[in-house]
């Protein structure tokens, strides 16, 4: 340990286990609780089921392969970012303007992107369902 501050006893080796290493918890990197134990109503939140609106919306527009919870990693908590893997990214449907996989944020029942506001969420699934588009003039004009 690199700390300058001894461990319980007078040593680094003193301290207990990194939270990774404890029973029951989970990978904030992988889509899992922030808490040190299982936190149920993380799933309850508005968030939560706004990033999985955004998730679906992103899988029904691309065309990308499996189920949404399989093509988007969903991760709630801190960033409440929806990010599209690699693999799906590369099995898509539906050609796209962007090279990399589209990585988004939903906050206060909006979407954002690297570029800014996307609107809300029902504007979001809008344009990518009803009207078709990735990104276009009328989605700038919310930024």
């Amino acid at each position: 340990c690199s700390s300058p501050w001894p461990g319980p006893g007078g040593g680094a080796e003193a301290w207990p286990a990194p939270r990774a290493a404890w029973p029951g918890s989970f990978d904030v990197a992988a889509g899992g609780s922030r808490c040190s134990s299982p936190c149920p109503e993380e799933d309850d939140r508005p968030e939560a089921s706004q990033m999985r609106r955004v998730a679906a919306a992103l899988c029904r527009f691309y065309g990308l392969p499996g189920a949404p919870a399989e093509a988007v990693k969903l991760r709630p908590g801190l960033t409440n970012a929806v990010a599209v893997g690699e693999a799906a990214w590369q099995a898509r449907q539906r050609e796209s303007a962007l090279e990399e996989p589209p990585s988004l944020w939903v906050r206060g029942g909006r979407v954002y992107d690297f570029h800014g506001d996307r609107g809300t969420v029902e504007e979001f699934e809008h344009d990518l369902l009803t009207r078709g588009v990735e990104d276009d003039a009328v989605c700038r004009m919310r930024r």
